[in-house]
């Protein structure tokens, strides 16, 4: 199951964008760039089905899919899936598979030329082969939680073999801490007196998730000797991984002999593709309300997107004639409601909807760690 952690997306897809002066695809002006942030989203997914209980391993079977659809089955399964080819147009801008490949720094045809000169620029300290996370059209031999599994069927993907399936009992055994969490977070919105705990309980809401995907393989032995029959003895030995002279004192990194590999792992693999069905958000809410021609990505993480947009009125504008209607049926289904002020301030605080972050006139992206604004 380690080899199928994979962690959250970050993809810049178009660098610079400015109102009045960029274009959207080429076609239209841009007018404003928004940019949404989902709410406590790795929250979100906790508090969703998780499995739970005794992890088995059981072979597929003929009609396993079928079963899926029908909700007779709930665990992870291991497959090849692909996209067909008459839906490549339509997943072209974000490709749905994401997974961890080896990439090759050599190949032009892998990094480019740009990124080959500079590889080579950079003698004798040339980039390695490494593993890194990518978006795809397939995958092969990849493990795949139901709840996903079943939105890429719904939207037309294919299953071209299946392997196994990791059975295990589902329940949504964490809904109530993240009920806690958002309802303290609330309270504090309300009660200034009690902001410190609300802060306290974002970060217990935050680091609830991430130790369960910690990669224990990796965790080092630190011991400091001053002596030197004892520093002689430690680095002739087969655990020793390096060291580092402090004044006196020898900081010696030993291997670990023996490791307790405890952590719950299954349940990083559940919630990190859960925070990927997220990118329904661009597939089922922008690209579903509003034409191509009025939008384009900019860049997205995990939890969030910056978008520019052709109109300044957004929901009143840009949306397709036909689904106005619609939309104002559904739109609370993504975003916070703001009909009154209770409800808004409540919805401050729901896990999974998105919020308009923030809102400008010009985005510049230079890498995926770090952008300019304005």
């Amino acid at each position: 199951m380690k080899a199928n952690i994979a962690g959250g997306p970050s993809i810049i897809f178009n660098r610079y964008a400015k109102r009045n002066e960029t274009k959207i695809r080429g076609g239209k002006v841009c007018k404003q760039i928004i940019g949404y942030d989902a709410n406590a989203l790795y929250l979100w997914a906790l508090g969703n089905e998780m499995p739970c209980g005794r992890l088995t391993t059981v072979e597929a079977y003929d009609g396993i899919i079928d079963d899926k659809k029908a909700d007779k089955v709930f665990e992870f399964l291991e497959c090849d899936i692909r996209t067909p080819g008459h839906l490549k147009d339509y997943f072209s801008e974000m490709t749905p598979i994401f997974k961890n490949v080896l990439i090759d720094c050599t190949d032009e045809s892998v990094i480019g030329k740009h990124m080959i000169d500079y590889n080579q620029s950079r003698t004798p300290n040339l980039s390695k082969p490494a593993r890194k996370l990518i978006g795809s059209y397939f995958g092969e031999k990849i493990l795949i939680y139901t709840p996903l599994l079943k939105w890429y069927l719904s939207h037309g993907m294919e299953i071209t073999k299946t392997y196994c399936f990791i059975k295990a009992s589902f329940h949504k055994t964490f809904a109530p801490f993240m009920e806690a969490v958002s309802n303290a977070r609330r309270e504090g919105d309300v009660d200034k007196s009690k902001a410190m705990i609300a802060e306290m309980m974002k970060l217990v809401g935050n680091s609830a998730f991430g130790q369960s995907g910690m990669d224990m393989s990796k965790h080092k032995e630190v011991k400091y000797e001053s002596n030197d029959k004892a520093i002689k003895s430690k680095i002739e030995h087969f655990t020793f991984h390096g060291f580092e002279e402090l004044n006196d004192t020898c900081e010696i990194i030993m291997k670990k002999r023996r490791r307790n590999n405890k952590n719950p792992i299954h349940l990083s693999i559940a919630i990190y593709q859960l925070t990927k069905l997220r990118f329904s958000f661009y597939y089922e809410c922008i690209d579903f309300y509003f034409d191509r021609s009025d939008f384009q990505y900019q860049e997205m993480d995990t939890d969030s997107a910056y978008i520019a947009f052709s109109c300044e009125k957004l929901f009143q504008d840009c949306i397709k004639p036909e689904l106005r209607e619609y939309f104002q049926e559904h739109k609370y289904n993504w975003f916070p409601r703001d009909y009154n002020t209770e409800v808004a301030k409540f919805d401050r605080r729901t896990p999974g909807l998105f919020k308009d972050e923030w809102s400008g006139q010009s985005f510049s992206k230079g890498c995926a760690a770090g952008s300019w604004s304005e």
